[in-house]
């Protein structure tokens, strides 16, 4: 990446689409802390990135999921591991279960606390991993392709989840994702990246009101968006408008 600059508003939903290899996960990574950059600066919540933040949860592609734990096991692992919620884990023990409940009930898993991984659906683990992404209570939600691997009637159902839990959390959520329909469909705002070296190529509000419908993906003018955001990616990659 080079000569990225852009600004995240509390609270705010934003997406990054771009092509493979043009720094997305990077991007990521920088804003959490878990990788500096080796010009500029990266500021979170008024301070300049230096280390790993402890104020950020994040969601992968693959869920990652501990086989050995059930459900509600793996949503508390990082409050057993990461401190300071480890210190007084034994503690506050009821309180973190409770919390995981109300974040299973948020996602439609209540009743499957004590299921393990092989027992749940793709689906149903990726919404496990966005419970475990928001256990400690972050000020800021990271998601690397989280719908990536599953089908489009699930990736489908889990935008409208994913949606209730950004209004129900008031979270800022910054989520890099391949898919434009995604994008548009979830964010406020939608970053377009350039080929490598990757840069801000375009910036494209989404004026949408919340909560949105699946219907929404099926208008005039969600689908004018979405061209727009892969005519800008095109020629990003090919120099060539159609």
């Amino acid at each position: 990446m080079e000569n990225v600059t852009f600004a995240i508003e509390p609270g705010e939903f934003a997406a990054v689409v771009g092509p493979s290899g043009c720094g997305k996960t990077t991007l990521l990574k920088l804003v959490a802390g878990l990788i500096l950059p080796t010009s500029g600066e990266v500021w979170v919540d008024q301070e300049r990135v230096t280390r790993p933040l402890k104020i950020v949860g994040m969601a992968f592609q693959n869920p990652s999921l501990l086989p050995w734990r059930t459900t509600l096991g793996n949503i508390l692992l990082p409050l057993e591991i990461v401190q300071p919620y480890a210190q007084q884990f034994r503690r506050k023990k009821p309180e973190y279960v409770r919390k995981a409940r109300e974040l299973l009930g948020l996602v439609g898993l209540e009743g499957f606390e004590n299921h393990h991984p092989w027992q749940l659906s793709g689906g149903m683990q990726q919404r496990v991993s966005l419970c475990r992404a928001l256990i400690h209570g972050p000020k800021i939600l990271l998601l690397d392709e989280p719908f990536g691997a599953l089908d489009a009637f699930t990736r489908e159902e889990l935008w409208l989840v994913l949606e209730r839990v950004w209004l129900d959390q008031g979270t800022t959520v910054l989520l890099v994702t391949h898919d434009l329909r995604e994008a548009v469909f979830l964010a406020r705002k939608v970053y377009v990246m350039s080929a490598r070296p990757g840069c801000i190529l375009a910036e494209k509000s989404v004026d949408f009101p919340y909560p949105r419908e699946l219907e929404l993906a099926y208008t005039a003018a969600f689908n004018d968006l979405v061209h727009s955001l892969r005519q800008a990616i095109r020629v990003s990659r090919t120099g060539v408008p159609t």
